[in-house]
């Protein structure tokens, strides 16, 4: 999935249900209350939505998916209380737990079917490429909104089947992610949901109530407040005002009243060619250009990102396997790369189109300047605002891009690449036909070495460049005891279920 926003993390809040905060606990040592400073007020937490960094977290306060994975990479229950596969893979049926919307009303088989179904056929979601389920359930491809696939077959009040073109083995895992969270909407147009909060928002603020029937340790009230600056932010987790800030960047150290935990995300910026220009037909010069711009890179600081040292396309842990390169990473100076290609770049031009993906204004005026280095004498640099719409016009020779995963499996990381026709002219030489052949296999180990040799070798081509991790910080107060594992613990999932 490729997006306009930095954050779009794959991790949930309620490990935050079981801190301990001096001064706001109850005499059973649960939370009262839970006060997070956020970038911006989310309006909607309707899974359908496009959401940032933030909101995919909180979907899961207001949600609950069909199934969960837990910290051991288990697949649990969550409305669904069981379920069984047959078909050779291909069919799934659950059978529904007992549940309540935060109306009321009784969870039933074919309301999941219809918000399941709600999702599946909202097509502007193609535009982000996190729609893979749409291509893998019987005629979802094909199915109108406000309609359900032929595929999905409401057996009972309290039993859904639903049927894939073929056995899918990560398919309980894409069902497990938070934006797959079952809503209901009401004839007036209002969403109630399957969680245990009910949200609510106004300009400066957001909170979460728990509804009554939510069971467990978990706070009351969750209240969300909007902060600008950092300063800001810092001065109120010093003075306990706040427990918890999601994405201020501090450069200072953290004093004793808060501390920073810089959680791993699941984005990445990496570079990426048009396949119909003139770069594209010298494999050799864009290994060495890749060389020279990972270099270039290494040497910035930001507070936005940090720089990847690992080469593959995956965050750690996606395909636990994954071979590191550090060690045997080179790279180009300019010097190097001019007198190596000067014959054949003399006269071309270079254009990057890319998001401002760094905090430094004169970052477009440096690259610019090492292009020309380079011996790019008309290279141009120019940010975007519509990933889309600028790749659209096919009038660049690379693109800068952001990508995250969707669900901790390496196929929700290949948009556009082969997934998302909204990509026009990304290069991706043969790797769609090397996913095509390992996407089916329901051997687990063999299907994630095969994502990873099939990455790598579009690497080793010169198939993209890989620039940045991106880094998630989490500002907490002092007593609130949270390790950053705890955050993005289905990060490293894949090695406990690979069995590896």
């Amino acid at each position: 999935m490729f997006v306009s926003h930095f954050f779009s993390l794959f991790f949930t809040l309620t490990v935050l249900f079981s801190l301990s905060l001096s001064g706001q606990t109850k005499s059973d040592g649960c939370l009262e209350s839970l006060r997070i400073a956020v970038t911006k007020i989310p309006k909607s937490l309707d899974p359908l939505e496009p959401l940032m960094f933030t909101e995919v977290s909180l979907v899961k306060l207001v949600t609950r998916t069909l199934v969960s994975i837990d910290e051991s990479g288990s697949i649990n229950s969550e409305l669904a209380k069981s379920w069984s596969i047959a078909n050779e893979g291909r069919t799934y049926t659950f059978k529904v737990a007992k549940a309540k919307f935060s109306n009321g009303d009784t969870v039933t088989a074919h309301d999941i079917a219809l918000s399941l179904s709600r999702r599946l056929t909202f097509r502007r979601h193609k535009k982000s490429g996190n729609n893979l389920l749409q291509q893998i359930i019987t005629g979802a491809d094909k199915t109108t909104s406000g309609r359900i696939p032929v595929g999905i077959k409401v057996l009972n009040s309290n039993t859904l089947e639903i049927n894939l073109n073929r056995a899918y083995q990560p398919f309980l895992e894409e069902l497990s992610y938070p934006l797959w969270g079952i809503v209901k909407v009401l004839p007036n147009k209002t969403i109630v949901t399957t969680g245990d909060y009910i949200y609510r928002q106004n300009e400066e603020e957001g909170y979460f109530q728990k509804i009554n029937q939510a069971s467990s340790c978990k706070p009351k009230r969750i209240v969300l407040s909007k902060y600008n600056l950092t300063t800001e932010v810092v001065k109120s987790l010093q003075d306990g005002v706040i427990d918890i800030a999601i994405g201020y960047h501090t450069q200072k150290e953290p004093d004793k009243r808060y501390r920073q935990l810089n959680i791993s995300g699941f984005g990445f910026v990496h570079y990426f060619f048009n396949r119909n220009s003139w770069i594209s037909k010298h494999p050799k010069l864009r290994i060495d250009l890749k060389k020279a711009l990972r270099q270039f890179n290494s040497n910035f600081k930001y507070s936005v990102t940090s720089m990847s040292d690992i080469e593959g396309f995956f965050p750690p842990g996606i395909v636990p396997f994954d071979k590191k390169k550090t060690s045997r990473t080179k790279y180009m100076d300019a010097r190097e790369f001019k007198e190596r290609w000067a014959s054949i770049i003399k006269s071309r031009k270079l254009h990057f189109i890319g998001l401002p993906f760094f905090n430094d204004k004169l970052y477009p005026k440096k690259l610019t300047k090492f292009l020309r280095e380079l011996g790019f004498d008309d290279a141009e640099v120019e940010y975007y605002r519509d990933p889309v719409k600028s790749e659209n016009t096919g009038k660049y020779d690379l693109i800068g891009l952001v990508y995250s995963g969707t669900s901790p499996d390496p196929e929700s990381y290949l948009h556009p690449l082969i997934n998302d026709s909204s990509f026009k002219y990304i290069m991706t030489l043969d790797l769609k036909n090397s996913i095509d052949k390992i996407r089916w296999e329901d051997n687990k180990y063999i299907r994630l070495s095969g994502y990873r040799d099939a990455l790598d070798k579009f690497y080793s081509r010169g198939g993209f460049i890989p620039i940045a991790k991106i880094k998630a910080p989490i500002l907490l107060r002092n007593g609130l005891h949270i390790d950053s594992n705890d955050f993005m613990y289905e990060i490293d999932l894949s090695s406990i279920r690979t069995g590896q």
